[in-house]
């Protein structure tokens, strides 16, 4: 476990010049991350909501401010992001 009041690393990537969600964010290859938006207020039976960041594999984080999930919780979803290893470290091409 670790402090969630932040984001964790994200995973080293590409930058691609004029995308947004390329980001361009220092990366470190422990970016396995997990993280749980809840509302204030936890009830029974509240709707969850997986979300896995786009990027071909090669770009993007869940930290990406686009994407912070702030007005559905709001009302009431709980929402999961994650991080996941991108380009090489995770998605390395090969020729059989």
């Amino acid at each position: 476990m670790r402090d969630a009041s932040k984001f964790g690393d994200s995973c080293p990537q590409m930058y691609v010049k004029n995308l947004s969600t390329g980001l361009g964010l220092p990366g470190n290859e422990d970016c396995l991350n997990l993280n749980v938006f809840t509302p204030q207020k936890p009830g029974k039976d509240l709707p969850v909501m997986v979300w896995i960041h786009g990027g071909a594999l090669q770009t993007d984080s869940a930290k990406d401010p686009l994407y912070v999930p702030i007005n559905l919780v709001k009302n009431g979803v709980i929402v999961v992001t994650l991080d996941y290893r991108l380009g090489s470290l995770g998605f390395l091409l090969a020729r059989n």
